[in-house]
């Protein structure tokens, strides 16, 4: 099938069989149809690659994904992230619940989630938001935000700006959870 295939290679990820030592070992594999002219038939040549270290990564990166998730709905705390580079914003669930908003429907950027804070408490939260673009360090406040059904509620927010290899902020991650008065 590989030396009639359009494409001439084939890729598949697989767990050998962990015997008597319990995990598997994953393996990568592709394989490549290989043809010379000086010899009467293509060959073909597969290379194995062991990927245990990344499939186990990516398996415990699932985990911790799904139990902050849960963590989230327990604790009604929501986590977010700025992207300063692409200037993209990322809400959580809890974050979108919290601001009465739909995450099927609502498109966040950093204009529409200031516009939120009271007009009172709007200045500091974009100096807080702007310090910590330019300067790194983090922000931690208590402000009162106005919910889309116009609910006025006091939320607090933490925020970390986390610098790439040339120590420039290029990211403010963050929780956001809805407070008492």
């Amino acid at each position: 099938a590989l030396l009639k295939s359009e494409t001439g290679t084939e890729h598949e990820t697989v767990a050998l069989d962990p015997g008597a030592f319990g995990d598997p070992t994953w393996v990568n594999t592709e394989r490549f149809v290989f043809s010379d002219s000086t010899l009467p038939q293509a060959s073909i040549y597969s290379v194995g690659t062991d990927v245990t270290d990344v499939v186990r990564s990516q398996t415990a990166s699932e985990d911790a994904m799904e139990q902050l998730v849960l963590l989230q709905d327990i604790a009604k705390t929501g986590y977010w992230s700025l992207d300063l580079v692409k200037e993209e914003v990322y809400w959580s669930s809890e974050v979108y619940r919290i601001h009465g908003e739909d995450p099927n429907s609502f498109e966040v950027d950093l204009s529409k989630g200031l516009s939120y804070y009271d007009v009172k408490d709007r200045p500091a939260v974009e100096e807080a938001v702007k310090r910590v673009s330019e300067q790194g360090g983090q922000f931690h406040f208590k402000k009162r935000l106005i919910q889309k059904d116009g609910t006025a509620v006091m939320v607090e927010s933490i925020g970390i700006g986390k610098a790439n290899k040339d120590g420039k902020i290029e990211r403010i991650i963050g929780v956001f959870r809805q407070v008492d008065g």
